[in-house]
C-alpha cells in the first residue's frame, strides 16, 4: 500500500486547517494488481504547504486515482483549500478530506466566522429543540455583500451566485435549505445582538417543516391614520405588561388585546392578514428574543426599551410584526410556559393569552397626544404617496415578472399605494429573466406577481439571454418577454 507523506501531526485530528496547493504529481506513484485488464494503477499526489494554524507551514501530501477536484471544480496549484485535519494514518486519500476552495485573502475571515457559527450552535443547543420541536441549528452561511465572498458553517466557501439575493434569509443553495446573514450585518453587535439574529433567520430556515408557511400580506391599514394609532397604543400598552408583574401584568396585557380589537374592528381584513405576517416574522423574531442568551426577566425589560424606542416615522405595513411578535411570544414564555409547541399558523398570538378584551382606554397611554402626532405624519404621508404614484403608477414604467424571484428591501421603507400595492424606497429583485437593483423607487403590486420600476432606471437591468425589452402599453412603457 502506499504510506502518504503526513508531516502535519502536532495538529490535532478534526482541526480546520487552511493550505496552499503547491504541486500536484499526476501518475507520481504506481500499485501492480494482479487484474490482467489493470495491471498497474496510477496515483496522483497532491502536495500542499499548511499557512493556518499560522507559523506551522507544514507539508502535507494526500493521494488520488486520476487529477484532483475540489466539488466538481478541478484543482490547481497555487490554490488555497480547507479541509479538517484526519486522523494519522499511512494513508491520506484526498476525497476523504471533503477539500473545499478557501479565500485566503477573502473579506470573511475564517477564524471570525467560525466564532459565528459557533455562537448559534450554543444558541441552538441552550434551546435544545424546547421552542419548536427540533434543532435551530444547520446549514449557515455568512457573505459579503459587497465581494459575494460566502464562508458556510462547514467551513465550505465560495462566490454566491448573482442569481441570489443577499440578505437575511433561507434560500436553498447547493441543493440545501440554508440561513443566509450579510457579514456586515453581524458587525458592531453585542453577542445577545448576534445570537438575536442568528436565531431569528435559523427559524426562516426550518418555518415550513414545523407548519408555518412564508407569508408576507399587504397590510396597507397600517399605513392609516386610525390603523398607525391601535398599533402604537397597543405597543405601548405591551411595553408596560412586559415591565409588570402580576395583575397590573395581566391589566396591561387587556388594554393591548383591546387596542388590537379595537384595529381589526375598524378594518376587516385586518385580522387575516396581520396573523399571517406575525405568524411569520413576528415567530421568527420572537425564536430570536427568547433565545439571545439573556435571562428571561431581562429580554423582556430589554424588549420594552426597545419598544419605547420606535421611530414615530417608521413604517409598520411590514414592520408591525417584528414589534407585536417578540411582545406577544415573551409575555406568553410567562405566563404559558411551552406555548410555541401547540402553537399553529392559524392562532393568533394575543388570543392565545386567554385574556378577553375589553373597552379600551387611549387615555392611559397618552391617545390624545399621539393622535395628533398621526394626523400630523398623515399629512406628510400623502405627499410622500402621490411622489411615489406619479413616479411608479402614472409615469412610464419598466414592468418586472416576479414569477420564481427572490427580492429584497427594507421592510421600515414600506409605503402603502392602495389597489396599486406597495413602494419600496429599495429593491433588489434577481429572478429567471436576470437582475435588478434600484434605491430610489419601486412598486410591487398588491397580487405579488409583478414589479415595477421607473422606466429611467432600465440600465440598471441586468438581463439574461433569451429575455428582451419591449415596449408596454402606455407610452414610454416597457416590460420583459421571452425572445
Amino acid at each position: 500500500m502506499i504510506a502518504a507523506a503526513f508531516l502535519a501531526t502536532a495538529i490535532a485530528a478534526g482541526t480546520p486547517v487552511v493550505a496552499i496547493v503547491d504541486e500536484i504529481q499526476r501518475n507520481a506513484l504506481e500499485e501492480r494488481t494482479t487484474s490482467k485488464d489493470l495491471p498497474v494503477i496510477l496515483f496522483t499526489a497532491v502536495k500542499m504547504t499548511i499557512v493556518r494554524p499560522e507559523g506551522y507551514g507544514k507539508v502535507f501530501t494526500a493521494y488520488c486515482q486520476g487529477p484532483p477536484f475540489v466539488g466538481r471544480d478541478h484543482m490547481w496549484v497555487g490554490e488555497a483549500v480547507t479541509f479538517r485535519m484526519p486522523e494519522e494514518s499511512s494513508q491520506v486519500w484526498l476525497d476523504s478530506l471533503n477539500v473545499q476552495y478557501y479565500m485566503l485573502e477573502g473579506s470573511i475571515p475564517l477564524a471570525e466566522a467560525q466564532r459565528v457559527f459557533e455562537e448559534a450552535r450554543v444558541a441552538a443547543a441552550d434551546d435544545d429543540g424546547k421552542l419548536w420541536g427540533r434543532s435551530l441549528y444547520g446549514s449557515l452561511m455568512v457573505v459579503d455583500p459587497k465581494t459575494r465572498d460566502l464562508v458556510r458553517n462547514d467551513l465550505f466557501t465560495a462566490k454566491l451566485p448573482k442569481e441570489i439575493v443577499i440578505a437575511n434569509t433561507a434560500v436553498v443553495y447547493e441543493g440545501m435549505r440554508t440561513t443566509m446573514i450579510p457579514w456586515t450585518s453581524l458587525q458592531g453587535l453585542t453577542s445577545a445582538q448576534r445570537r438575536r439574529l442568528l436565531m431569528h433567520e435559523s427559524w426562516h430556515r426550518i418555518q415550513n417543516d414545523i407548519g408555518f408557511p412564508a407569508n408576507s400580506p399587504n397590510n396597507a391599514h397600517l399605513d392609516t391614520v386610525d390603523g398607525r394609532y391601535w398599533l402604537q397604543l397597543e405597543l405601548r400598552a405591551l411595553a408596560a405588561a412586559l415591565r409588570a408583574t402580576g395583575d397590573a401584568r395581566t391589566a396591561a396585557i387587556r388594554d393591548a388585546v383591546s387596542f388590537r380589537a379595537a384595529r381589526r374592528a375598524a378594518f376587516p381584513d385586518a385580522e387575516k392578514n396581520e396573523r399571517a405576517l406575525e405568524n411569520n416574522e413576528g415567530l421568527a423574531e420572537h425564536t430570536g428574543w427568547a433565545l439571545r442568551g439573556t435571562s428571561a426577566e431581562e429580554s423582556r425589560l430589554a424588549f420594552a426599551r426597545q419598544l419605547d424606542r420606535i421611530d414615530p416615522k417608521t413604517s409598520f405595513v411590514r414592520g408591525f410584526a417584528y414589534h407585536t411578535g417578540p411582545a406577544y411570544g415573551l409575555l406568553l414564555d410567562t405566563i404559558a410556559p411551552g406555548w410555541t409547541r401547540k402553537y399553529k399558523a392559524t392562532d393568533d398570538l394575543a388570543a392565545f393569552t386567554g385574556i378577553a378584551a375589553g373597552a379600551p382606554n387611549p387615555d392611559a397611554y397618552g391617545g390624545a397626544e399621539l393622535r395628533t402626532a398621526e394626523e400630523r405624519r398623515d399629512r406628510e404621508q400623502r405627499e410622500r404617496v402621490a411622489r411615489f404614484r406619479a413616479r411608479l403608477v402614472e409615469g412610464p414604467v419598466l414592468e418586472l415578472p416576479m414569477k420564481d424571484a427572490n427580492f429584497g428591501f427594507d421592510p421600515n421603507g414600506v409605503t402603502a399605494l392602495g389597489d396599486a400595492g406597495n413602494a419600496y424606497q429599495t429593491l433588489e429583485v434577481t429572478a429567471p429573466w436576470g437582475r435588478i437593483s434600484v434605491d430610489a423607487g419601486a412598486r410591487i403590486a398588491s397580487d405579488w406577481n409583478t414589479a415595477f420600476v421607473p422606466a429611467e432606471d432600465r440600465a440598471k437591468l441586468e438581463l439574461k439571454p433569451g429575455w428582451k425589452l419591449v415596449t408596454g402599453p402606455r407610452q414610454g412603457d416597457l416590460r420583459l418577454l421571452r425572445e
